[in-house]
């Protein structure tokens, strides 16, 4: 195109445009003629601020970002607010990343007035939609983008071309790049995500104090940026970014983190088990902070931008996502409906779909009374165990495969401590013990002189609950019975045992038969409540598809209450369905 429209050196190219852009362009006139100049006028904040000035152009290539690439600065770079009044609020706070980078690198009062003026600035387009009558914001706006402006100058051009890699402008850019393209966020959001790393990283090194790594973390989170995101959870796909980014900067790490606050450190020696130690308790502090630390409109898609590999990563998702509830389920297929919509604004409309209902899980959970600190441990140990237990299945070690994601969780937890108080409940039968979770749950609320008897047919998951109830100063409460079920009831009602509460969380199949063992014992006395587990099993019943094993286990039990003229029962859309039956005679 520059060929036919008869380009040459004697003026430069005029490119309009944001990031993407600024760096396709520079690349382009980079490799015509040998380096045609170009004038930049940026549209967006990453052009204005980083992009547009950069005297690194480049594309991406083969899946990986900015493969290809020149040092090759424009002429001129004209940075003019006045465009940003128009950009989609997702794609503004993408930008706002590359000044807060900046603020938290080079310049402690850039990050004082992000401080007091960030949210304010997003939610106005930077004093473009609203606050033109107010001198004083436009000031602010106008300092804030001069300085982002003249801190990315002076350390971009004081490294011209890269002869070393100790770059500050270079923070949150060490571990996302590997995982931005398959995650589909923004570069903003995905530039969030690590520069809430490198802060706790900083932190944890002993660079900045927790105060700072907060309040860094506070102005990442305020601006509706990600701290956090799921594809964090691959450490092992972290550790190989972080192995790529060493060998691209020539042997060493060299990961800029605050040292202090508004000055520049670095990080050389990260190895993979403190990276894998590192990004669990990092995940953990994200979810004290608004969204459990997820920003807002992450993805790329979510700003109506295409993006061919977040589809096929998508798609690639949906179909190894492990189902638990029937919001899995629909999640699943309308992650695979995305993949595969062509039409704009229908994957649009169905991505937004797709967020409400993989939203409700973590909704229930944030504005739910928290779990206790020991309760936590066990959601935390619970979630390492499923390598093991395919190790104990593989050697017979259980009589099947047992899988993490059968803890009952916080919100059950949650709704058993108040189902125990509401009811005045002092012995309580749990049935099915795994990890221990509902055991500590429940005997956390019982009174002093309370008592849960809990059973559990796999003697290694017995034998873990009792480790993860040491801790705890309600392990007195609990006593643990190892074998079959029914032999075990037969063993309780042997003994005269009656319950005020009874969880049942144990195989499907057999739910209507305990249901019956345990009304015909007299296992659950008249007036007690029994509360059971995964009833909507998975949605299977919902979906319209045959029903597996478990599923017509769980259908099974839910005809039988409909027609048992004993109870009055019902059926909770909590996570895979929990289910409430008060024994009336």
């Amino acid at each position: 195109d520059l060929k036919q429209a008869g380009q040459g050196r004697q003026e430069p190219v005029l490119v309009v445009g944001g990031g993407v852009i600024a760096d396709i362009a520079g690349f382009a006139t980079a490799l015509y003629s040998r380096n045609t100049p170009y004038v930049m006028l940026c549209t967006s904040i990453v052009a204005g601020i980083d992009a547009g000035p950069s005297p690194r152009v480049c594309c991406n290539g083969f899946d990986y970002k900015n493969l290809y690439g020149a040092y090759h600065p424009p002429v001129l770079t004209i940075t003019d607010r006045g465009f940003w009044a128009s950009l989609h609020p997702g794609w503004l706070r993408h930008g706002v990343a590359e000044i807060i980078k900046m603020a938290v690198m080079k310049d402690l009062s850039l990050f004082e007035l992000m401080e007091a003026w960030g949210p304010q600035v997003v939610r106005t387009n930077f004093g473009t939609l609203d606050g033109q009558d107010d001198p004083l914001f436009q000031d602010v706006c106008d300092l804030i983008v001069g300085k982002a402006m003249e801190g990315y100058v002076r350390s971009e051009y004081g490294n011209l071309w890269e002869t070393h890699q100790c770059r500050p402008h270079a923070y949150g850019h060490t571990w996302s790049p590997g995982y931005e393209l398959p995650s589909g966020m923004l570069h903003g959001q995905a530039v969030g995500t690590c520069m809430g790393f490198g802060a706790y990283l900083a932190w944890k090194e002993g660079f900045i104090s927790e105060e700072e790594c907060r309040r860094i973390m506070t102005v990442i989170s305020k601006c509706e940026l990600s701290l956090y995101h799921p594809v964090m959870d691959d450490s092992r796909a972290v550790w190989k970014s972080q192995v790529a980014m060493i060998e691209k900067r020539g042997g060493n790490l060299c990961a800029p983190i605050p040292k202090p606050l508004g000055q520049s450190g670095y990080l050389n020696n990260l190895s993979e088990a403190m990276l894998d130690q590192r990004l669990r308790e990092y995940k953990e502090l994200c979810f004290g902070f608004p969204r459990e630390g997820r920003g807002v409109e992450e993805h790329c898609v979510d700003v109506g931008l295409e993006d061919p590999q977040a589809k096929k990563v998508q798609k690639q998702a949906a179909e190894e996502r492990f189902v638990v509830t029937p919001s899995d389920l629909a999640a699943v297929k309308l992650e695979s409906a995305t993949a595969q919509i062509e039409e704009r604004q229908a994957r649009a409309d169905v991505a937004d779909a797709l967020r409400v209902v993989d939203g409700v899980d973590a909704m229930v959970a944030k504005y739910s009374a928290q779990p206790s600190k020991e309760l936590k441990d066990i959601s935390m140990e619970t979630a390492k165990t499923n390598p093991m237990w395919a190790e104990a299945a593989e050697k017979n070690a259980t009589s099947r495969l047992m899988e993490a994601e059968m803890i009952s969780g916080q919100a059950e937890g949650q709704l058993l401590q108040l189902l125990v108080r509401l009811g005045g409940a002092k012995r309580a039968l749990d049935i099915g013990t795994f990890t221990g979770y509902s055991s500590l749950a429940i005997a956390e609320a019982l009174p002093d002189d309370g008592k849960v008897v809990t059973l559990e047919r796999e003697a290694e998951a017995a034998a873990m609950a009792n480790e993860n109830w040491a801790a705890s100063s309600h392990r007195g409460k609990i006593e643990s019975r190892v074998g079959e079920a029914h032999s075990l009831l037969e063993e309780l009602a042997a003994e005269g045992q009656s319950f005020d509460l009874v969880f049942l969380d144990v195989d499907k199949p057999g739910y209507k038969t305990l249901y019956e063992e345990l009304l015909q014992r007299n296992l659950l006395r008249v007036g007690g409540l029994l509360v059971v587990d995964n009833t909507m099993y998975k949605g299977e019943e919902l979906s319209g598809q045959a029903l597996s094993t478990n599923g017509r286990g769980a259908q099974a039990l839910n005809q039988a209450l409909l027609e048992d003229p004993r109870v009055h029962q019902v059926m909770l859309p909590l996570r895979d369905g929990v289910t409430l039956v008060h024994r009336m005679r």
